[in-house]
């Protein structure tokens, strides 16, 4: 009987081992994969906010990446954005944009680079990307400037619905030096500002508030004079 209950305990502590062995297993990829990432994570997480680097330094990082496991959409998406900063050909970029987006459809950076790299086809194709870009990520901050910077390059093309989306962002982004952490957009809104279809797009987005257009214009030539 004694054995009995010894050989029920081992069997029970050798299934209740299994667990944590099995999780241990599954998660081993991503282990490895964070362990040959780390050394990039700076070049990418600087990557959000536009810090430039060499092309080397790219290289390098998207090297690391190289074996980044097809199901992992966070990854894939680095590794798009790495190789455009690194030079790949569009359409290799395109097909790295479009299988991240399959993993995480959420993800606003590659939907951003994807609308960047659609617009070098044709207006049509950037403003159909747009269109579900808006949709996905209308306030992710990170990819504002690139975002609207495309906005404003396909503005004449813009079918309503997409100019009202663009339009309403651009109080947001002016009132945003009013975070605590003082991070502002109104600098994107000073470089769209000084483009015609910029300046078009901002103009509608302050709408009636006249004397608040009037500030900005003013900021806007002050920023230009201190840049010249």
């Amino acid at each position: 009987m004694r054995s009995t209950r010894l050989f029920a305990r081992a069997l029970t502590a050798a299934l209740l081992l299994c667990v944590p062995l099995g999780l241990t297993v599954l998660a081993l990829p991503r282990m490895m994969q964070g362990a040959r990432t780390g050394p990039a994570l700076f070049v990418t997480r600087s990557a959000i906010v536009g810090l430039p680097f060499s092309h080397e330094q790219y290289r390098a990082a998207l090297d690391a990446y190289a074996a980044t496991p097809s199901d992992d959409g966070d990854d894939l998406a680095w590794k798009a954005e790495l190789s455009r900063l690194a030079g790949v050909p569009l359409p290799v970029v395109r097909e790295e944009a479009v299988d991240a987006l399959d993993h995480e459809p959420g993800n606003v950076r590659v939907w951003t680079l994807l609308c960047e790299i659609e617009s070098k086809r044709s207006p049509a194709a950037a403003v159909s990307c747009l269109d579900l870009a808006f949709q996905v990520g209308s306030y992710d901050w990170f990819t504002t400037r690139r975002r609207m910077t495309l906005v404003a390059a396909e503005w004449p093309y813009l079918d309503e619905k997409l100019r009202d989306a663009a339009v309403a962002r651009v109080l947001p982004m002016w009132h945003s030096n009013r975070w605590i952490n003082g991070i502002s957009l109104r600098g994107v809104l000073y470089s769209l500002g000084t483009t015609a279809n910029g300046r078009q797009m901002i103009e509608a987005g302050f709408g009636t508030d006249a004397t608040l257009y009037r500030k900005f214009l003013i900021q806007l030539i002050l920023e230009e004079l201190n840049a010249s």
